[in-house]
């Protein structure tokens, strides 16, 4: 990914991450933009967010998907170390429908049937939220889904208490540039 999007006169870097033929990444001035040229789709993120994964894949064997898992900014938390970053996981696919994509992903991530739902009225959307408080941690959970004539789309984010809070515009930030796309 680094090599996509580093100066000319950079050095080549060795591929830790490996881009899907169908995935561009573009720089400009301090935003990184991820789109697929297949499908339509596309976001922008702030440089400093780090992409962990971008992928396709078929999710539990038979439904297509195109993915991004990035982590957030850091800020203070309640963990042992103090601080920590969010997670945002993307994830489309051109053969669901918003209801059935939602919920596989939300299972994934642990976002049980007892989620809060939501009203994200700025971006005219409906998310399921959890604190997921078992195995020593205090983590918040939300997913919304929506889907549009290219297909579905599903965004989870992830954060410790206090890096929840302060992340949480981000996570819509990120839904309303996919949403323009």
């Amino acid at each position: 990914a680094y090599n996509a999007v580093n100066t000319a006169d950079a050095a080549d870097r060795p591929a830790r991450l490996t881009t899907p033929e169908t995935i561009a990444l573009n720089m400009e001035n301090d935003l990184l933009t991820v789109g697929s040229s297949e499908n339509g789709w596309q976001f922008e993120v702030p440089y400093y967010f780090m992409m962990t994964e971008l992928g396709e894949f078929n999710l539990r064997g038979n439904l297509p998907v195109q993915s991004a898992m990035l982590s957030t900014g850091a800020s203070q938390d309640e963990t042992e170390l103090g601080h920590s970053q969010g997670t945002l996981v993307f994830m489309f696919s051109p053969e669901s429908d918003a209801e059935t994509l939602g919920a596989m992903v939300g299972e994934a991530f642990g976002i049980s049937d007892r989620a809060q739902e939501n009203t994200l009225e700025e971006l005219g959307h409906t998310s399921y939220y959890e604190q997921d408080t078992e195995q020593g941690l205090n983590l918040h959970k939300e997913i919304t889904s929506w889907e549009n004539e290219s297909g579905a789309y599903s965004v989870v984010f992830i954060g410790a208490e206090g890096t929840y809070q302060w992340n949480r515009p981000h996570f819509i930030n990120f839904v309303s540039s996919l949403q323009d796309s």
